[in-house]
């Protein structure tokens, strides 16, 4: 009989790719045609930020380790996004619209856009 594999201990991320993204976001506001007239916006925010993908090695579990011979086989999970994180200095608000009468701009839309 050969060897047993009793467990496998929480172990970290195995990151194997990272990028960077650059993204055009596009939010509106205003629902019908006196709402945009009067309170209607468009933002452009070019977002950029670093993503991270690999696979979990803790959600390998038992069934997934088999040793034969002189070998381990191990199962790897489906790769997955591990991490995402927005770089604050370089994105930025590429364009800001307000319809004719829009007298106060919402800064809630740029979060929005950002988020």
């Amino acid at each position: 009989m050969g060897p047993v594999v009793e467990g496998i201990m929480e172990l970290d991320q195995l990151a194997t790719v990272r990028w960077t993204e650059f993204v055009p976001v596009t939010r509106e506001t205003g629902g019908d045609i006196l709402d945009r007239l009067f309170s209607g916006e468009k933002v452009i925010v070019f977002a950029t930020g670093k993503v991270e993908a690999g696979v979990d090695l803790g959600d390998i579990d038992k069934d997934q380790v088999s040793v034969n011979g002189d070998g381990v086989t191990v199962d790897l999970p489906e790769p997955e996004i591990l991490s995402a994180s927005l770089d604050e200095e370089r994105t930025r608000v590429y364009d800001r619209d307000f319809s004719p009468l829009n007298i106060r701009p919402d800064d809630e839309l740029v979060e929005e856009a950002r988020l």
